[in-house]
Order: C-alpha cells, then sequence, then structure tokens
C-alpha cells in the first residue's frame, strides 16, 4: 500500500516544509488547515501562500522520495515503439492513472535522479 504524505512549499518564506497534518471541511473535503513539521498552521485564508506536493510512493536510485514537482534526471526505457531517451531531464507530474513524467508512465523510467524541485530550484529547468 502506497503511503500517503505530502510536503509543502511555503512562499513567503521560500521553504520547503514536511507536512504532519491536514484538516478538511465540508462534502468536498477541502482543505482547512496545514500543519507544517516547525510546528506552524497554516490556515485556509493563507494556504494560497503554500503549495502541497504529494508523495508519488517512488524512490529514485539513491533511496530519495519522489514528489509532484520534482526535478528528475531520468533513462526512459523502450516504450510503445519508441527508442530509449537517455539523461531527459524534466518535472515529476500527475497523469492519467498516476504519476508520469513528460508524457511516459514512471513505470517507463530508470535510473531516476532527483536533482531539485520547481519551486526551489527552477533554474534546473534551462
Amino acid at each position: 500500500m502506497k503511503e500517503i504524505k505530502f510536503r509543502a512549499y511555503h512562499k513567503e518564506k521560500d521553504y520547503m516544509y514536511n507536512v504532519v497534518e491536514i484538516n478538511f471541511e465540508g462534502l468536498n473535503h477541502t482543505v482547512r488547515q496545514i500543519k507544517l513539521s516547525n510546528g506552524e498552521w497554516i490556515t485556509s485564508d493563507k494556504l494560497d501562500k503554500t503549495v502541497l506536493m504529494q508523495f508519488t510512493g517512488l524512490h529514485d536510485k539513491n533511496g530519495k522520495e519522489i514528489y509532484e514537482g520534482d526535478i528528475i534526471i531520468t533513462d526512459i526505457l523502450e516504450a510503445f515503439g519508441e527508442k530509449p531517451i537517455y539523461g531527459r531531464k524534466g518535472v515529476v507530474g500527475r497523469g492519467l492513472g498516476g504519476y508520469s513524467f513528460a508524457g511516459f508512465s514512471a513505470m517507463f523510467l530508470t535510473n531516476v535522479v532527483v536533482i531539485g524541485n520547481i519551486h526551489e530550484n527552477q533554474e534546473l529547468l534551462k
């Protein structure tokens, strides 16, 4: 079973925190507040200053957890008659049926290394 956990990038503090707790409200389960690993509670009126990223359940080749928004370097194995692609850099996102990278399902990726994330390391995408 996949472990469900999040991390949060705090825009004002320019810092990434682990999320300890999330409180929801209403039938649509709207996020009401989140508790960061530093003990701070972010309430719904300030959530626009925080970006939540979900753990994909995957780890890179060094054992580092991979989250949505992480920037990775990977090899893409042969898929659907395509030739392998080596050393491709890009962002992990949510695709149809799971997580994807450059339009490929995570099952086609190998030698994955997390090198940063889109909030703290945008320069890595240039």
